[in-house]
C-alpha cells in the first residue's frame, strides 16, 4: 500500500494513503498533521497500517460538532446526570458556536489553542478553560479509536495552567453562630452546616444521607451516595470520587 507526505506549511503536513480503486477512480485517505517531518513519517506509517486493516472510515469524518453529538450520546450511560449536563452546556454554549463547524480532518492543536484563548478573553477562569480542554481531549480520543482521525489534536494543544487560589475557611466561632441562628427555625439546615463543617462532605452527599448510614455504637457516619437535582428531578448516584 502506498502513501506520501506533502508539506503544507511550517510543521504542517498532509498525509495521503492509496486505498484502492472504486468505479475506476482512485480512492485516497488524507489526513492533516502538525509536527516534525520525522513525526509525520511515523504518522503516515500508522495511517497506512490502519487503512490496510480497515480501521479508517472511508467516509468523511465530519465536523467537530458531529463528533461531540455522537460522543455525548455514547458516554451518557457512563457519566452522572450532573456531569452530562455540564458536558452538554459546554458543547452547546461554548464549543459548537466557535469551532463546531471545523472539519475533524482540519482541526489542529494551534486551532484549539486559539479557541482556549478566546475563552480566556471572555473572562473564563483557567480551571473552566481546562474543563473544556478535557472534554475535547476525551471526545477526540474516542474519535481516534473510532478511526475518524489518526491522531488526537488536543495532545498538541496547550491549555492554560491551573491557578491555585487560597481558600479561607470560616473559623469555629462563625460556624457556631450559623448553627445557633438556624437550629430553632431550620434545624435541618443547622444539622447540615454542622455535618459539613465536621466531615467536609459535599452538599449532594449530605442530602443523600439516611439514618441507616449512622452507626450509633461505633459513632460512625458512612457517606456512600450523592443526590443530584437537575431541572427539578432528583437522582441518586455514587459519590464524586466513588469512594
Amino acid at each position: 500500500m502506498r502513501g506520501n507526505i506533502e508539506q503544507r506549511g511550517d510543521d504542517r503536513w498532509r498525509l495521503r494513503v492509496f486505498a484502492g480503486r472504486e468505479n475506476g477512480r482512485t480512492k485516497l485517505v488524507t489526513r492533516s498533521f502538525q509536527g516534525t517531518k520525522r513525526q509525520a513519517g511515523t504518522a503516515l506509517a500508522k495511517l497506512v497500517t490502519e487503512v490496510e486493516q480497515g480501521q479508517v472510515a472511508k467516509h468523511h469524518p465530519g465536523t467537530l460538532a458531529d463528533l461531540l453529538d455522537r460522543w455525548l450520546e455514547t458516554v451518557a450511560p457512563e457519566r452522572s446526570p450532573y456531569t452530562m449536563k455540564e458536558y452538554r452546556r459546554m458543547a452547546t454554549t461554548s464549543i459548537k458556536p466557535v469551532i463546531g463547524t471545523v472539519p475533524l480532518a482540519k482541526l489542529t492543536g494551534a486551532r484549539l489553542d486559539t479557541f482556549y484563548r478566546s475563552l480566556t478573553d471572555r473572562g473564563l477562569s483557567s480551571g473552566s478553560v481546562r474543563r473544556h480542554h478535557f472534554l475535547l481531549h476525551a471526545a477526540l480520543g474516542r474519535a481516534v479509536k473510532w478511526g475518524m482521525v489518526p491522531l488526537n489534536p488536543a495532545d498538541r494543544s496547550t491549555p492554560p495552567g491551573l491557578s491555585h487560589s487560597t481558600v479561607l475557611a470560616p473559623d469555629v466561632a462563625d460556624v457556631q453562630r450559623l448553627i445557633r441562628a438556624t437550629e430553632t427555625s431550620q434545624p435541618i439546615v443547622a444539622a447540615a452546616i454542622a455535618l459539613a463543617a465536621v466531615t467536609g462532605a459535599r452538599r449532594g452527599e449530605l442530602c443523600a444521607l439516611r439514618w441507616s448510614d449512622v452507626n450509633w455504637a461505633r459513632r460512625l457516619l458512612t457517606i456512600a451516595r450523592s443526590l443530584t437535582v437537575i431541572d427539578g428531578v432528583a437522582t441518586e448516584g455514587p459519590t464524586k470520587t466513588h469512594q
